[in-house]
C-alpha cells in the first residue's frame, strides 16, 4: 500500500518516538493509520480504545496480536472493578 504524504509523515515522527494525535472526519484512513503503526510495532503491546463494541469487535478482527482492544468503557470497568468491590 503507497502511504499519502500525511500518513508518510506520521509514520516517520512515530518511528522517531515522537507521540502523536490524530485528528481526522470520518473515512479519512484514522483506523488504517493505527493499522500500519500496530503493524510496525509486532514487538511492542498496543492499547486500542474503541467508542462502542461493533467497533471494538471489528479492530479485533483487523488489528495484529499485539493489539489489546476495548471499548472505553470495558476498559474503564476492567480496571476499577477491584475498587469497586471494596
Amino acid at each position: 500500500m503507497k502511504l499519502t504524504t500525511e500518513q508518510e509523515k506520521i509514520l516517520q515522527l512515530f518511528l522517531k518516538g515522537e507521540n502523536i494525535k490524530i485528528n481526522a472526519f470520518a473515512w479519512a484512513g484514522k483506523t488504517t493509520m493505527l493499522n500500519i503503526l500496530a503493524n510496525y510495532s509486532q514487538s511492542k503491546k498496543i492499547l486500542v480504545l474503541a467508542f462502542n463494541k461493533s467497533i471494538a469487535d471489528e479492530l479485533k478482527r483487523k488489528f495484529p496480536q499485539n493489539c489489546d482492544v476495548f471499548t472505553t468503557h470495558s476498559f474503564c470497568l476492567k480496571y476499577t472493578k477491584p475498587y469497586l468491590n471494596k
